[in-house]
């Protein structure tokens, strides 16, 4: 038994993409490379580990536990990798974290200083993308790990830990929001009566998409004028468009510090979101990806899970307290300032 590291490669790309065309396509090479490599692989170990039609290729119960080992194998290269580039330039490890937007903005500048603080030889990097990329980035390895939303259970190709739930929000100007004649969190019904844009397309992944298959569920209408994936034109169209949309709170938390927009939780728990630390299935959670993950459980408690912005369970009865959140963000920057002169 012989097997190169390429020929893992090509393996675990054919895994992770379902299709030759696929695995070549992301590794930037001929298909017929990948599909000897994968044969001359399997003949080597004496087992065939895909199932193959015309159009997907599916691991056999042999390639799912050999996916396993070989994403064992490339997480241990990795990791060696990165110890012989520390010895040899004497810099400090390197993590590329990939961050919602939404998400970025409540903990991004709280995180980088808490790591500063715990883990000075860290150089962590933040990198923000929509919930339906973060997902590819990991898988082509453009990122080492994300805080994201929404990973399904049975998704093989990804590990995740659970760090809390989010509620999104309907949000508008304040003016709207005399359509409604109470303050308690909105139906699907009442979410009807706004002009809409969706804060994601409805064809990917999203809220945009759950929006518009909760309406039709429910036998709803609903006002769509446009459909964005745009963090800036997303707060343009609330700002100064007069329409509003279905988002997580931390896309314009500023916003609604000072006032100039409102919200309201949705009473339907669809709207909750799991919200979920995530690696890539090949890649192991080593002491980098831990650290990291240790600094976003401990940010996330004083700012998001007090201020009733994260729950621990997706039906708990929290109420949001955008002050609360406010106060403790002032005042983790002025101790951060206090003990590292400041985040540059």
């Amino acid at each position: 038994m012989a097997f190169t590291l390429v020929q893992l490669q090509h393996f675990s790309a054919v895994a992770r993409y379902g299709s030759f065309s696929a695995a070549a396509r992301a590794l930037g090479v001929a298909q017929p490379a990948i599909s000897q490599s994968v044969a001359a692989l399997e003949e080597d170990l004496g087992l065939r580990l895909f199932d193959r039609n015309s159009r997907k290729c599916t691991p056999t119960a042999a390639g799912l536990v050999f996916s396993a080992e070989a994403a064992q194998i490339a997480a241990t290269i990795a990791e060696s990798r990165e110890k012989i580039r520390r010895f040899q330039t004497n810099k400090p490890g390197r993590i590329v974290l990939g961050l919602t937007p939404g998400i970025s903005n409540l903990i991004g500048e709280h995180l980088l200083r808490h790591m500063r603080q715990t883990a000075p030889n860290l150089d962590v990097i933040i990198i923000e993308a929509f919930m339906s990329r973060l997902r590819g980035l990991l898988l082509e390895e453009r990122i080492d790990c994300a805080v994201t939303y929404g990973i399904d259970d049975d998704d093989r190709a990804m590990r995740t830990w659970l760090l809390g739930h989010e509620p999104f929000c309907l949000v508008g100007l304040p003016g709207l929001f005399g359509r409604l004649r109470h303050a308690e969190p909105v139906s699907i019904l009442e979410v009807a009566k706004f002009p809409l844009f969706l804060s994601t397309l409805s064809d990917e992944e999203g809220v945009g998409r759950l929006l518009t298959e909760t309406a039709k569920r429910h036998g709803v209408a609903l006002d769509v004028r446009h459909q964005v994936q745009s963090l800036s034109l997303i707060r343009r169209l609330l700002l100064r468009k007069s329409l509003a949309t279905v988002v997580p709170i931390g896309a314009i938390i500023d916003e609604v510090c000072d006032g100039q927009l409102h919200v309201r939780h949705l009473v339907d728990t669809s709207f909750v979101y799991r919200v979920q630390f995530a690696l890539a299935i090949h890649r192991n959670l080593g002491a980098m990806e831990k650290s990291v993950m240790d600094g976003i459980v401990a940010v996330t408690r004083s700012l998001l899970f007090d201020s009733g912005i994260w729950r621990d369970r997706k039906d708990a009865d929290v109420h949001l307290n955008v002050e609360r959140y406010l106060e403790s963000a002032m005042r983790d920057a002025r101790m951060g300032s206090r003990v590292c002169g400041g985040l540059p």
